[in-house]
């Protein structure tokens, strides 16, 4: 489930609008805009989406009979501020078995961040057994070295590795391409870091 484009994902639709005045009694376009009860009816709804998501896979795994879990990931933007904005709760999805896999995204639109908050997805997902990778735009992808740093960088985080948006851009980079194909191995990132 892609949250790094088109955010917000609720704003004052109808349904919305009507759920705020059966839960609040008031009209929601009336309400300054930094009230707090917008942000909780969003999340509200947005952990319900991934409810359903969840639901709806749950019973196609019991349809298959073959017991593997079909799983969830999710791409969101950089740290919780950001996310808790516009409604998508990575704590309470984690803790309520919402998410198998998290790849947070910098510089989406409508985020604020400049850097990921790599303390709360180690404490968010990797405390609760869920990879969380950060992501890397090929197509301003950083020079080999640094693209060497930040995936040593991530991984002594807890991340579970790095994770490539638009990674066919880098096909054509000989050079940068034979760096990503490597990430994976982390010893020999930090070796050729220190060379």
């Amino acid at each position: 489930v892609l949250y790094n484009r088109g955010l917000p994902v609720v704003l004052w639709e109808e349904p919305f609008c009507a759920l705020f005045r059966e839960k609040y009694a008031e009209d929601a376009r009336r309400v300054p805009e930094t009230d707090p009860r917008l942000v909780e009816l969003r999340t509200e709804i947005a952990t319900q989406f991934m409810r359903e998501i969840r639901q709806m896979l749950d019973a196609e795994e019991a349809r298959r009979r073959d017991g593997k879990r079909l799983k969830i990931a999710a791409m969101t933007l950089a740290n919780e501020a950001d996310n808790v904005k516009y409604g998508v709760d990575i704590r309470k999805w984690v803790d309520e078995g919402l998410l198998d896999e998290v790849a947070p995204y910098l510089g989406a639109g409508g985020g604020s961040a400049k850097a990921y908050d790599l303390e709360f997805f180690a404490e968010a997902c990797g405390a609760k057994g869920v990879p969380w990778r950060p992501t890397i735009v090929a197509w301003q992808a950083p020079t080999v070295e640094e693209m060497r740093r930040l995936a040593v960088q991530y991984r002594d985080a807890g991340a579970a590795g790095v994770c490539f948006w638009d990674g066919n851009s880098l096909t054509n980079a000989t050079d940068k391409w034979a760096v990503v194909s490597r990430l994976g191995h982390l010893e020999e990132m930090r070796s050729q870091l220190e060379m």
